[in-house]
């Protein structure tokens, strides 16, 4: 076995492992060196090529020191080599990406990946589901992926081959977190242990007093007039604090004030409410009751960067923002505005890098009142007059829950990562007394070979005594639950049982695929009679004891009940999700405009209550996207939006600013009404359309062409000015590498003003280019207005961007879908074609 640290060893960050085990090699993580100078971000991906590329790639969790170079990688990987990771790691991948994209494009940093990079590592990404034990290599080797405990989605990963092991940690947590239970303890003895040590030099301060201290420190500092900042990582972080502090008024514990969510926090809250049955039992319940997770009279979300300054200039609060270390994001703002104030605190309660202006912050707080405090946020430096505290609310394990790992593993050997040096060497001392061949501190680049182990096997995930099974050639069903059962019950079997350990013992030691494991576990959580999930653990199963079988619940079958719900509300109503709660018997129903839905489809629920005996809910939140789309289909003809849709759920309204053309003025009271009406009558919102002036109302003078590149903010005026009356407006206008950049719905559209840009040039005196990447939110929601109703989509729409072309999976093919293909090409460059079920 050899083990090649492309990075993580002897830091935290760019965390990436190639690991060559029986003539196999198997790629772990692929993260991105935070805060690094450019050129200094990446994994020594070159090593790559010395050793041969992956055959598959693992990924732990979602953080970006784990993913953040992935795109950048796959651009280089074969094609048939795919990622795997949990089903809320993709999710939350998906979001950090997007994020990242967004952060380098606003910068106008030369961006690591296009996005298109990003969309198609997206596309390898295949979802594992947990304590699965997965083939790899053509089933030369086995991965299993266990519950790691430090945010939604992380694993440990354990991977065999028939003579050796490895397992790697990841980063953990093994005391349960307020959003999700603690490590499950790996049920093998790996010859090698990959393991963390971020906090392997110290013991974390007791949680609860943290947790209440900083609960009753917020409450004292907003109780005398000031406002508090709880800079947060958006995954993990900031979901914990926001249930701290609210448990703390619900607990009568503080008095009541608001807090206020934004940055990023406010898309994972989302992600971690799509998976609720992963939670911690407590907010898992909420779920179940239909209640929301996060946001209620307290806490709410700040709906656009607009609202921001609204927030600032309102009563005492709390406001928990990304990003954790002030490093941008939307808590940079609010700590520009809160330093210079003494009676404001900003509060710190995670990891904060060297060169972070969260660490920089700390570090004021050692200098002496007397002397003059500054700090540069966003390019700017402040006064810093504020408080400053840290709290401890590690995600991490700390040294002795480290060692203690170590001890309940017993590996032959130990590497530890993730840690700087004197974090690793302490943890070094503790462990090694308890290795035969010791613990090994890697170093970023190295080579480490690990000699093979000639004595018996250790047990493992892939290695338990090959059985023939009880099915005796009769395919799985659901009626093989009642044998499963009961063979567990006359063996005295112990548990919980994983679902492939159920399935196994039905069907053998033969390998399951992914899709016959789901199927598997599907009957698992119908009301069966004859398993129930675990209270904590809702993947993991107990029989029923016997005086409690069967069970019937006198509910119709669960698949059989979510295909009716399809077949009664198709894609056209506007639900887009079904979510089931097995143990309260309820079903519920995500559709765009709730609101509407109700009065839509009251008397159809009502009927399919009594049909299937099922219960059905509406998620009380609107589909945000669909909102905004929504509003801007119903701006009267000549109007143009000059914002996005700002949606302000607190008092359920959308917010546009729209210039409006001189042909409308007289009649625009009652244009706007009309649009309003027919607003709220799809969506059960309110619209408020925001009159302003339109740009360059005068004509623009052009000075006299001298050679001098005009003032960047008048060229950019002229730019738009411009392109005012033509059918293509620009969706931005920058600057990179010393050009202006004009970006438009497509490179091809851009093209048509090709001639345009080019006059513009020589007058501006200013090289301009056209963007190279096409919008694809702008695309998808050309998509998705063009296609009639009636039709669909029925599914994601596709966006292939090589050869520019869309496909949208609909219902039925639209009428006259030749003229709307035109209409589309002529919108954004991009060809479609519309995809009916096969």
């Amino acid at each position: 076995m050899k083990l090649h640290f492309l990075g993580g060893a002897d830091e935290i960050g760019a965390s990436c492992t190639l690991l060559e085990i029986e003539g196999h090699r198997i790629l772990v993580d692929a993260g991105l060196r935070m805060g690094a100078r450019p050129g200094s971000q990446l994994p020594h991906f070159a090593r790559l090529d010395e050793a041969g590329p992956p055959e598959a790639v693992l990924i732990t969790h979602a953080h970006t020191d784990h993913t953040g170079t992935l795109p950048v990688l796959c651009t280089s990987l074969p094609a048939d080599v795919k990622i795997y990771a949990t089903a809320p790691t993709k999710s939350l991948v998906e979001v950090l990406w997007a994020d990242a994209a967004k952060l380098m494009e606003r910068e106008g940093e030369l961006p690591l990946y296009p996005r298109a990079a990003a969309e198609a590592a997206l596309g390898r990404m295949t979802s594992v589901p947990w304590l699965t034990t997965l083939p790899l290599c053509d089933g030369a080797l086995h991965a299993t992926w266990i519950p790691a405990g430090h945010i939604l989605g992380a694993a440990q990963i354990f991977i065999e081959g028939q003579r050796e092991s490895v397992l790697f940690t990841g980063d953990v947590s093994l005391a349960p977190q307020l959003t999700i239970p603690g490590l499950v303890l790996p049920q093998c003895r790996p010859d090698v242990l990959v393991m963390e040590s971020t906090y392997g030099n110290r013991q974390h301060a007791d949680r609860a007093q943290q947790e209440t201290g900083l609960a009753l420190r917020v409450a004292e500092v907003i109780a005398a007039g000031g406002k508090v900042l709880i800079p947060a990582f958006a995954i993990g972080r900031a979901q914990e604090v926001i249930l701290l502090l609210v448990r703390a008024m619900r607990r009568k514990q503080i008095s009541e004030f608001p807090i206020w969510v934004d940055g990023m926090v406010r898309v994972v809250n989302t992600i971690y409410a799509d998976h609720g049955d992963l939670l911690a039992p407590p907010v898992r319940h909420r779920t179940e009751r239909g209640k929301d997770i996060f946001y209620g009279d307290q806490a709410q979300p700040v709906s656009s960067p607009a609202e921001r300054q609204t927030v600032l200039d309102g009563p005492p609060c709390c406001i928990v923002a990304s990003s954790g270390m002030l490093i941008g994001g939307a808590s940079s703002h609010y700590a520009a505005h809160l330093v210079d104030d003494p009676a404001n605190l900003i509060a710190i309660t995670g990891y904060q890098d060297e060169e972070a202006p969260g660490r920089a912050l700390l570090n004021l707080m050692q200098t002496p009142a007397d002397q003059k405090r500054s700090l540069t946020l966003n390019g700017e430096t402040r006064n810093v007059a504020c408080q400053v505290e840290p709290y401890s609310l590690s995600a991490h394990a700390d040294r002795d829950e480290l060692a203690g790992l170590v001890q309940r593993l017993r590996p032959r050997t130990c590497f530890l990562v993730h840690g700087d040096a004197s974090a690793r060497t302490a943890l070094a001392t503790r462990v090694d007394l308890y290795l035969p061949e010791g613990v090994q501190l890697p170093d970023n680049s190295g080579v480490y070979e690990v000699p093979p182990f000639v004595s018996k096997r250790q047990p493992g995930y892939g290695r338990r005594p090959r059985q023939s099974g009880l099915a005796r050639g009769r395919a799985l069903s659901p009626e093989a639950l009642v044998e499963i059962s009961a063979h567990i019950r006359d063996k005295s079997l112990r548990g919980p049982w994983r679902v492939q350990a159920l399935a196994e013992l039905w069907l053998g030691s033969r390998p399951s695929d992914l899709t016959e494991l789901a199927t598997f576990q599907t009957w698992l959580d119908t009301d069966n009679g004859y398993f129930t999930p675990d209270r904590q653990r809702p993947y993991l199963y107990h029989p029923r004891n016997p005086e409690e079988e069967p069970v019937s619940s006198g509910r119709m079958e669960m698949n059989a009940a979510r295909a009716l719900i399809q077949e009664t509300f198709p894609a056209t109503t506007g639900l887009y999700r079904c979510s089931t709660h097995q143990a309260q018997g309820v079903f519920e129903l995500a559709f765009f405009f709730p609101d509407r839905a109700r009065t839509q489809h009251g008397e159809t629920l009502a009927r399919l209550e009594t049909e299937t005996g099922w219960t059905f809910r509406l998620r009380d939140t609107p589909h945000q996207e669909q909102l905004g789309m929504a509003a801007t289909a119903v701006l009267p003809d000549g109007t143009r939006a000059t914002t996005a849709p700002a949606v302000h759920m607190s008092r359920k309204a959308v917010v546009i600013r729209v210039q409006v053309p001189s042909e409308l003025a007289d009649t625009w009271p009652e244009e706007a009404a009309s649009a309003a009406k027919a607003f709220v009558a799809t969506t059960g919102f309110t619209l408020e359309l925001e009159r302003v002036a339109p740009t360059l109302s005068q004509p623009l003078v052009l000075p006299r062409e001298t050679g001098t590149p005009w003032e960047i903010n008048q060229a950019f005026q002229a730019i738009r000015q411009a392109f005012v009356d033509q059918p293509h407006q620009p969706l931005k206008v920058g600057v990179r590498n010393g050009i202006i950049e004009v970006s438009f719905v497509s490179p091809t559209v851009g093209a048509r003003y090709q001639d345009l840009l080019d006059k513009l040039s020589d007058t501006l005196h200013w090289g301009i280019q056209i963007r190279a990447y096409a919008n694809h939110q702008v695309i998808t929601q050309a998509a998705e207005m063009l296609t009639p109703a009636a039709c669909g989509p029925h599914g994601r729409i596709q966006i292939h961007v090589d050869d520019e072309r869309v496909v949208v999976p609909v219902t039925c093919l639209p009428p006259d879908s030749e003229t709307l293909a035109e209409a589309f090409t002529a919108e954004t460059g991009f060809t479609i074609t519309w995809q009916e079920p096969r």
